[in-house]
This record gives structure tokens, C-alpha cells and sequence, in this order.
């Protein structure tokens, strides 16, 4: 049956003329299965593109909320980075005012290392997976509790000493007495006079000639005149432990013996004595040894 022959006669249009083209009985269902298999894999392959396109518009929603849940994650971040660095500085100004009022501190309960390493580690917040944000913020937010919780404890009982000892706060320096750009820190460095390491014995304040300098705490003004190198020098007594020095002046406010305010005006700016250019050398004295007077500034 399959292997029947069969002609298809073909005639033109307004011609009598024909054509006739053979075929076997057996193509016709093959031609029927080939178009039905053809039309089979042309639905196949259009439910096959809708699911893909379907896909690709879910996976687009999808980065859009990861994108969104990223970026909110990197801003909560970057808050608690913010509230650790206020967390350092108000451990750093509460530990000037401990040293400032001979308070003992103790860091036993702040945590070591941990995410206040990591927050200034080699992986940038933005480069970290959402796994690594997500434990550095939970860690943080443990040890900054911890850490608030001690600074807190610390700061009332600062508080308390400085009601119990305002006299003597009075008469210590704790203000910048002149406003300028630090140019030079306290320890050891190449002296720019000399060309030699020798210690730096305070910290040098550049600021233009006659900017007034005003005296860091309650005192008495014990010297006034030129002293060596620090050309024009004027000292301060405040009390009994702390002495400060000012060097460099171009005049003096101030007369020796006069009693002083916190933030009066004693000096001005000057660059009489060794000097390059026109500073304030500034030095803090307590029990008759130098100081950083950095460790007594709060301002």
C-alpha cells in the first residue's frame, strides 16, 4: 500500500495544458508526521522562549530588590562606621578629662581588636559581600553597646569628679590658645633651625602676626620677657601642678603677677627668637615635667 504510485495532475490557468508530478502513497503521511513534528517543536520552542522571557523579567525584579536591599545595607553600614568614630571620640574626650582630673580608667570591658579592626581593614565596606557586612554590623553593634555602656559609666563619674574639683578644673588647660594650623607636634623631630633631632618640648601653632593668644585655664601670669631662642616668652602658673609656656610672642598683654581667665587675652602671635616663620610655641608643665598638650586640649 505504501509503495502505491499515484500522479497529481497540475493544470495551468486558461491553458488545457497539464503537468503531472508522481508521488508513492507512503509520502503523504510522511509529510503529515513531518509538518506535525515541525509544528510540535515550534510550540516547544515558543513555551520555552515564554518561560525564558518570563525568567529574565523575574531575574531583572529580583537584582532591581537585591540592587535596593544592597545599597540600603551599605547605608546602615556606613551609619554604624559613623557611631563607632563619635564612640572613639567620646572615648578619647573622655579620656583627656581623666587625665586632666587624675582620674584612674580602666578599659577592662571594651572589647579588643574585633570590628573596630575590621572597619579599618583591607576589604572596602562597599567591596564586602552582604555575608561579611552582615556579621562586621552584628559584631559592631555588640561591641559598641559593650563599649557605650563602659564610656557612659566612665563619663558620670568624670562628671562627678569635675563638680567635686571645678576649682582646680578651673586652673587646668584645657583650650587651644590660639586659634591656627598645628605645624608641629609634641616628641622628637628634626629641629628646622638646627637640622638635628633633638624633643620638640611643646607644639607650634602657625598663625599670623598680633593673632591674639589667650590663656588656656585660670592662672597667674609668672614671666614676661625675653627668654633664649623662644625670643618674647610668657608663663603662666595655674595653680599649684600646671605651668604652660608661650614662645615666639611679639608682645604681651599681660604683666607678671596679674591673675588671669580662661580665654583672656595674655599675648599676641609673634616670631621673635629662633623661628622660621611667625607661630606660637606652646608647652604644658605639670608637677614640673613636660606634657603633650595635646592630652589637655578639648576644644
Amino acid at each position: 500500500m505504501l509503495l502505491t504510485k499515484y500522479k497529481l495532475l497540475v493544470f495551468r490557468n486558461h491553458e488545457g495544458s497539464c503537468r503531472s508530478l508522481p508521488f508513492w502513497n507512503g509520502v503523504i503521511p510522511a509529510v503529515t508526521l513531518l509538518l506535525l513534528l515541525l509544528a510540535g517543536s515550534a510550540f516547544y520552542l515558543w513555551s520555552i522562549s515564554r518561560d525564558y522571557d518570563s525568567l529574565l523579567d523575574k531575574q531583572a525584579e529580583y537584582d532591581l530588590v537585591i540592587g535596593r536591599q544592597h545599597a540600603e545595607l551599605l547605608s546602615r553600614a556606613a551609619e554604624v562606621f559613623s557611631l563607632v568614630g563619635k564612640s572613639r571620640h567620646i572615648k578619647a574626650f573622655n579620656s583627656k578629662l581623666s587625665i586632666m582630673l587624675s582620674f584612674d580608667r580602666t578599659d577592662a570591658g571594651l572589647p579588643r581588636g574585633g570590628p573596630y579592626r575590621r572597619m579599618d581593614g583591607v576589604v572596602p565596606v562597599a567591596l564586602m559581600s552582604e555575608r561579611q557586612l552582615g556579621r562586621s554590623l552584628h559584631s559592631m553593634l555588640d561591641d559598641m553597646n559593650t563599649s557605650l555602656a563602659l564610656e557612659e559609666k566612665i563619663q558620670q563619674e568624670i562628671i562627678a569628679a569635675m563638680v567635686i574639683q571645678s576649682d582646680q578644673f578651673a586652673r587646668i588647660p584645657s583650650i587651644w590658645p590660639v586659634r591656627g594650623r598645628f605645624s608641629s607636634p609634641f616628641g622628637y623631630r628634626i629641629n628646622p633651625v638646627t637640622r638635628r633631632r633633638q624633643l620638640h618640648k611643646g607644639v607650634d601653632i602657625t598663625a599670623r602676626k598680633g593673632t591674639p593668644v589667650r590663656a588656656p585655664a585660670d592662672g597667674v601670669v609668672v614671666y614676661a620677657q625675653r627668654f633664649s631662642s623662644y625670643g618674647l616668652t610668657m608663663e603662666i602658673r595655674h595653680g599649684g601642678r600646671f605651668k604652660t609656656r608661650y614662645g615666639h610672642l611679639s608682645a604681651f598683654e599681660a604683666k607678671v603677677g596679674q591673675k588671669v581667665k580662661r580665654g583672656q587675652v595674655v599675648a599676641r602671635v609673634g616670631n621673635t627668637g629662633r623661628s622660621t616663620a611667625s607661630h606660637l610655641h606652646y608647652e604644658v608643665h605639670m608637677d614640673g615635667k613636660l606634657k603633650d598638650p595635646m592630652h589637655y586640649i578639648l576644644n
